[in-house]
């Protein structure tokens, strides 16, 4: 069995956030899979443990007393990993590469870009939001993607730009679903956000809530549930009628049980939307802006609604209030879509050939 190494600063074990959950999923797929070891840059609280342990992987956690300089975790690396024959090594993500200096380089090495780097940058500026994150420009982003030997993304677009920036590369390795069937009930009674307290989120709720909320709520009894982290900067704010902060859900099941309609109304950010997959796959009508549906333009009417017109978003949920029978064909294709598509051996097919398993 291939011996694999994933190097991540993400406590992808607590869940919650999509890309904890697409890393999570990763690590599922690769620990059925490869012999697995994870080095984990960061501090692990006793109450983590348990769910540690859980995992179909060796942890190897640099330092958990210090947080150290780059150097110190690469030195770390190197000394915890001498002895364990790699076959290749997984980095999540590009502000890690630093640490191939300290993996032997006859090793495969792969890259996991969630985003483009340089995309979200320009994104974040285009909405005067610059300087609050991680920033690249896309000539360094492409050099230090060039040094690796694959460079995995999640969608359509990110592999189409790259393919001629990377000859040879670039693997597209989509976030796995499975989907649950659930009855569209006839009556709509609560629209539902769930996202984490990530920038883009929160301005895509606030944005929502101060132009399209008055609108679909200003004749129908409707609720608006805020589920996830995204409450927390919302918190102390003054929110319309019948909008609630439900906080963090430890069965995110529940939440979709509970749901009529989900919205994302995103605006800007880069990569694919993994709560918007989520969503398809839990098969609750969905309504997205582009933004949010990227990398599945092609489900535009047959498995999501697609708009970005404030007054067109208000309408469309409106739309999908009034009418059963579209919320019900919608998510029949879109839980179709997702089974035949996003299945664990289809998108990390890609990934297993590239480290030949």
């Amino acid at each position: 069995m291939k011996k694999l190494l994933l190097i991540t600063d993400v406590d992808f074990w607590n869940g919650g956030a999509g890309h904890r959950v697409r890393i999570g999923a990763l690590v599922s797929y690769l620990g059925d899979n490869t012999e697995l070891y994870i080095a984990y840059i960061g501090i692990v609280s006793p109450m983590e443990t348990p769910r540690i342990a859980e995992l179909k992987a060796t942890v190897i956690i640099l330092d958990n007393e210090d947080i150290l300089s780059p150097m110190k975790y690469g030195e770390k690396l190197a000394e915890k990993t001498k002895d364990i024959r790699l076959d290749a090594v997984i980095i999540e993500y590009i502000h890690l590469s630093y640490m191939l200096n300290f993996v032997n380089e006859d090793v495969t090495m792969l890259l996991d870009m969630h985003d483009i780097v340089s995309d979200r940058t320009e994104a974040f500026h285009k909405f005067n939001y610059g300087g609050i994150i991680h920033e690249m420009s896309a000539e360094d982003e492409f050099g230090i993607m060039d040094v690796y030997d694959h460079v995995m993304v999640l969608c359509e677009p990110d592999r189409k730009k790259l393919y001629d920036i990377i000859p040879g590369k670039v693997i597209l390795c989509p976030h796995p679903n499975l989907v649950h069937r659930r009855l569209v009930r006839p009556k709509v009674n609560t629209i539902t956000y769930i996202a984490s307290e990530y920038l883009p989120n929160v301005d895509a709720i606030i944005h929502f809530m101060e132009t399209a909320w008055p609108l679909v709520s200003a004749e129908k009894n409707i609720e608006l549930h805020i589920y996830g982290n995204v409450c927390h900067p919302l918190m102390g704010r003054e929110l319309p009628a019948r909008v609630f902060l439900k906080g963090y859900a430890a069965d995110i099941n529940k939440v979709y049980d509970n749901a009529d309609i989900i919205i994302n109304p995103v605006r800007f950010g880069a990569g694919m939307k993994i709560k918007t997959l989520e969503a398809l796959a839990s098969t609750v009508p969905l309504v997205t802006t582009a933004h949010g549906a990227r990398g599945l333009e092609q489900l535009a009417g047959k498995g999501l609604i697609i708009v970005d017109n404030t007054e067109d978003f208000a309408f469309e949920i409106q739309r999908l209030i009034n009418d059963c029978l579209i919320r019900q064909r919608l998510v029949a294709e879109a839980g179709d879509f997702i089974e035949q598509n996003y299945g664990p051996e289809k998108c990390f097919a890609p990934l297993s050939d590239a480290i030949q398993l």
